[in-house]
């Protein structure tokens, strides 16, 4: 049996600084990551009021810690949440990149750099505070260096956006 790569020395003091500048991040009254996958499409007040039922976690840890799975490769929903709801599912979704060393696409929605019309989308990032803008600059400098296989998204994500805003810049 292989055995497993190394994780570079950045991942666990990252995923600890996440754990601690998220912690106490509730969902409540936001959209659960059901009710995004829903919202892709057309659904009815009465499957939306399922959908948010069917989630039954109460916080972000336990998706990553095997009380409830969440499928993060599915980040298309991260389009669909509000601000609440994308701050209480970014704090996993970064675990689990950093921990299974892959991109699970949430290095695209930190991604702001200027759509066609030259605007940026800061809204997804409103209810962020300092210590969690923090953790997200160190989970971004830790992915450009920890992956076996690095992507431009968190570079760019990075470099367009969250430089400006890291205490410890590179």
């Amino acid at each position: 049996m292989d055995e497993p790569e190394p994780q570079h020395p950045c991942v666990e003091r990252t995923i600890a600084l996440i754990y601690e500048a998220f912690d106490g991040v509730t969902r409540e009254g936001g959209v659960t990551l059901t009710e995004a996958e829903l919202l892709d499409g057309r659904p009815t007040d009465a499957e939306l009021e399922a959908a948010r039922l069917a989630d039954k976690d109460q916080r972000w840890q336990e998706l990553i810690d095997g009380t409830h799975g969440v499928d993060f490769g599915a980040d298309l929903y991260f389009a669909y949440l509000d601000p609440i709801g994308f701050r209480y599912y970014l704090a996993p979704a970064m675990v689990a990149a950093l921990r299974y060393g892959f991109n699970n696409g949430i290095d695209f929605w930190l991604d702001v750099s200027p759509d066609e019309s030259g605007e940026r989308s800061l809204e997804r990032f409103s209810l962020l505070n300092k210590e969690q803008s923090q953790a997200v600059c160190e989970y971004l400098k830790c992915a450009m260096v920890a992956r076996s296989r690095p992507d431009a998204d968190a570079l760019v994500a990075y470099q367009f956006h969250w430089v400006n805003l890291d205490q410890n810049p590179i």
